[in-house]
């Protein structure tokens, strides 16, 4: 029987939709207020019957903000029912449930998703194990650690070796070269931070057979149950990987959440459940196919008897057992089923029958028709976005007209023979609702705009939402704002062609200021990033303290939000991904790190750009020069030493928004001068003079002012790093000779460990509180395995870094057709492995690679950080704005 549907006499309502909750609280405020004057509070009373209308159009108001949040968020588009239309509302499940490849897992799914692939495996590579020289405290390739003051080290961390399976439609080396290159691009574009693949292997085949004699009744067909036997040993020995379409496991009872965890598939979604069933097997136990033999569905098998167990390899027999069968030790292969080398005699009350193995394999191949294929075809699903119905929230019917007509208000309005008094009433009524009026037409509007609070497709719309409430609406209301000429005339003007209407205007500047707008959205977007776990609270702050100009910074505030909500599902997904070094790039880190400090210029580019740079003026004397597109000089600065002009240059970035021009009066040139005030003087430091070249002056200042907001950092991974020839150079180590634990001891200067490399000019930069909160960041977002080291480099070493890190990458991404090779025992490769697998190759054909990895150990070894300039003063005369002296973080200016 179905449930019994009736009408409640006590329905459970909101305060907002309850006409007897809002009567009453009405009727409270009116004695409360009124008291002393109004006493008749009976329904004929005219107070109350405007009471009762208020209450009723405030239930309308609850019931429609009652509505599904699909009905709220969904509108209507020539007709037809659209959620969202732009994408600036909600990110799909694809997009944000999902994350790149993590674990070994997620890497193999991402691979098994490949095509012509059928399994893949992962394994730590244990291989690359380097020796210590204490003597020397260096690291050498002597990894038995016979020879004296030599120790063997562990192996280093996050190297893997991956192995492939290849299905059954790839054939030929051609088909397996391609198969690989699909293998190597998923592989190194998802590679983590500080990992990295060292043989990319396929795997071969290593045949297992099943001989067995198998008693079954009498009514068995022996053809279609060999066929079966040999379907179900083929799953047991190679177990297989299948696809599902999102209906399929949420059928199966899957939550959203499961489904769509780990790397976004092309080919649909994989179970759990049964890929964690799925592990490489070691051998091969006969009591395990007997219970498969003998399970409830196979009635027909009566006992299994004489049971052997072989395998071949390249064809040829390995070894046979009849009760465990140890599979190759060779990693390099892979178990599959061979029905052509299994026999299964049955028999049937002691009579052996043999089945039909041509039928029975015909039988075999339709079994793995009527099973579908594996992997889906394209198969992108992702969950939708409910669309509900528009209900026309915004629609308002103003509640005088539902006063009866001797009110006097409504569409019928006062009879021209009414007297003037009554006539000025019936206005005065009006003009007292229309208070009422245009608050409840606000909130519909504030309700129909909901998609637009909720969304971060713009930073500069209102928040608070109003309506007009015109002629349509209530009969002869221009008549009401005769008291305000500049009003009327807004009312009675048309909305223009950009269909902006004055009066509507003028009714958003009375409810929100630009102030009220700017902090509102900036709550929305700090709502819509709280709904993902993540927070601006402390950047915003240290923002306001930093630059304390609310005008300045929150609009940057805002775009920043903004920004990063745009990109929150790359920036979530990829949070620890590092870049395919084949085509030097940014890392997914770096992109993440980026949106969280503002750095709006999310590009692999140089910091310290050529366009300025040191020079020999005279022999001895240096100055800095700085060129236009052509090469064309349009400022130099003053001379002096190599030094004095490097640490010159680094005060010209941190002083550039202070800097003032003059005419020099020797030479008739423009001077760039500093006024450096000093107690009781004003001392001015000259930087230099602009050329004769067109708006030299202006393209300068605007060049320094840009070139000293230059954020970004680079990021070099050591494991990056480690020797790929003999010829190639180790990081050096650092080793606590003193006992004394001053600093800690790094034998392997490889393993999850990395060097972040920030320029220190930049404004912000300049800044300790935003220093420690960069650094925080950037630890906290790094996984919390790898070790950072942070610097903080001047100009002239950031220039030289980069030339260093620039050609390195670029010698790297040369290498990519020797990366990820798998040389094994009697194999021939064309050229040898790259990948920093020992045994190295000698190197003699990799000069520029050794070349250029030698000057980026050298220079990262010599990284010095550099702290902000200050002066010493008096306590009276420290200004709030000034860089503090601080132990070990500060510099003393000279200038």
């Amino acid at each position: 029987m179905g449930d019994t549907r009736f009408i409640s006499r006590t329905p459970s309502l909101s305060k907002s939709q309850d006409y007897g909750f809002l009567r009453s609280r009405g009727l409270k405020y009116i004695e409360r207020l009124a008291h002393e004057l109004w006493t008749d509070y009976n329904i004929h009373d005219p107070g109350i019957t405007i009471l009762e209308l208020l209450c009723y159009a405030i239930t309308d108001l609850g019931y429609r903000t009652g509505y599904d949040i699909k009905d709220i968020l969904t509108e209507e588009r020539q007709g037809v029912q659209v959620i969202d239309p732009d994408h600036r509302q909600f990110h799909t499940a694809r997009e944000i449930l999902t994350n790149s490849p993590v674990t070994f897992d997620d890497f193999r799914k991402i691979l098994m998703d490949t095509k012509g692939v059928k399994n893949a495996w992962i394994a730590r590579h244990t291989a690359v194990q380097y020796s210590l020289h204490t003597r020397e405290r260096r690291l050498v390739l002597d990894d038995h650690g016979e020879a004296p003051c030599v120790t063997a080290l562990d192996p280093l961390n996050g190297l893997h070796d991956v192995f492939i399976e290849y299905d059954e439609s790839v054939t030929g080396e051609e088909s397996r070269s391609e198969v690989l290159g699909r293998v190597r691009d998923k592989l190194f574009s998802n590679r983590n931070l500080c990992e990295d693949i060292v043989r990319i292997c396929d795997l071969e085949k290593e045949e297992v057979a099943v001989c067995a004699d198998i008693e079954v009744s009498t009514d068995a067909d022996v053809d279609a149950l060999l066929a079966e036997i040999f379907y179900r040993l083929e799953n047991h020995i190679s177990p297989p990987v299948r696809f599902y379409t999102l209906q399929e496991l949420l059928a199966k009872g899957k939550p959203i959440e499961e489904i769509f965890e780990g790397p976004a598939l092309d080919h649909g979604f994989i179970d759990d459940d049964e890929f964690r069933a799925i592990r490489r097997r070691c051998e091969i136990r006969a009591s395990d196919i007997v219970d498969l033999l003998m399970e409830k569905d196979l009635a027909q098998v009566i006992a299994v008897r004489n049971m052997s167990l072989l395998s071949f390899v390249d064809h040829k027999l390995r070894l046979q057992e009849s009760w465990i069968l140890p599979l190759a030790t060779d990693r390099f292969r892979a178990p599959i089923f061979s029905p052509g080398k299994s026999k299964i005699v049955f028999f049937k009350n002691g009579l052996p029958y043999f089945a039909n193995r041509d039928r029975a394999l015909e039988l075999l191949k339709t079994k793995h028709a009527a099973e579908g294929r594996l992997k889906l075809n394209a198969d992108k699903a992702d969950l939708q976005i409910p669309v509900g119905q528009d209900g026309a929230l915004g629609e308002y019917f103003p509640i005088q007209n539902e006063l009866p007509a001797v009110y006097g208000v409504g569409d019928v309005g006062v009879p021209a023979s009414e007297p003037p008094l009554r006539k000025a009433q019936s206005k005065q009524l009006k003009a007292y609702l229309l208070f009422f009026e245009q608050l409840l037409a606000n909130y519909l509007a504030q309700l129909e705009h909901v998609p637009e609070l909720f969304s971060w497709e713009t930073v500069e719309g209102p928040t608070y939402f109003t309506q007009k409430i015109t002629g349509k609406d209530i009969k002869n209301i221009e008549e009401i704002y005769n008291g305000d000429a500049d009003l009327v005339k807004k009312f009675k003007q048309e909305p223009g062609p950009s269909k902006d209407d004055p009066f509507k205007e003028a009714l958003q500047e009375i409810i929100e200021t630009e102030k009220i707008q700017k902090d509102r959205r900036g709550r929305f977007l700090d709502h819509l990033i709280g709904r993902f776990c993540e927070d601006f609270t402390e950047y915003s702050l240290l923002m306001y303290s930093m630059y304390r100009d609310d005008d300045q910074i929150q609009p940057r505030i805002l775009k920043e939000k903004r920004a990063f909500l745009e990109e929150y599902p790359a920036a979530s997904r990829e949070r620890g991904t590092a870049f395919d070094y084949r085509s030097p790039g940014i890392s997914g880190y770096q992109r993440r790190v980026y949106r969280l400090l503002g750095i709006d210029d999310v590009r692999l580019r140089n910091l310290a750009l050529d366009r300025l740079r040191l020079q020999e003026s005279t022999e001895g004397k240096w100055q800095f020069v700085l060129t236009d597109e052509q090469r064309r000089p349009l400022f130099k600065s003053i001379a002096g030493t190599r030094h004095t002009i490097e640490a010159f240059l680094d005060f010209t970035l941190n002083i550039a928004e202070k800097i003032l021009v003059r005419q020099n009066r020797n030479t008739g040139t423009e001077e760039l001068y500093y006024p450096c005030p000093q107690k009781g003087m004003k001392r001015e430091v000259v930087i230099g003079q602009t050329t004769a070249e067109k708006d030299a002056k202006d393209k300068t200042l605007e060049y320094l002012k840009q070139y000293a907001e230059s954020e970004g950092f680079h990021l070099v991974e050591h494991i990056l790093l480690r020797p790929r020839t003999k010829a190639d150079p180790f990081m050096p180590v650092q080793l606590d000779e003193s006992g004394e634990r001053c600093c800690p001891d790094v034998e392997d200067p490889y393993s999850f460990r990395a060097t972040i490399v920030l320029p220190a000019w930049p404004k912000r930069f300049r800044d300790m509180r935003f220093r420690k909160f960069v650094e925080d960041t950037l630890r906290r977002e790094a996984p919390a395995y790898i070790f950072l080291k942070i610097c903080w480099i001047s100009h002239h070493q950031m220039n030289e870094f980069e030339g260093c890190y620039g050609e390195w990458s670029a010698q790297l991404a040369k290498l990519e057709p020797r990366l990820g090779l798998c040389p094994r025992k009697g194999d021939k490769l064309k050229s040898s492995p790259m990948s920093g697998g020992l045994p190295l190759p000698d190197g003699k054909d990799d000069v520029s690679y050794t070349a250029a990895l030698t000057k980026l150990i050298a220079i990262l070894h010599e990284l010095v950080t550099i702290y902000p300039a200050a002066s010493l003063h008096d306590c009276t005369d420290t200004s709030g704005d000034e860089p503090q002296v601080t132990l070990n973080n500060t510099n003393l200016g000279t200038f």
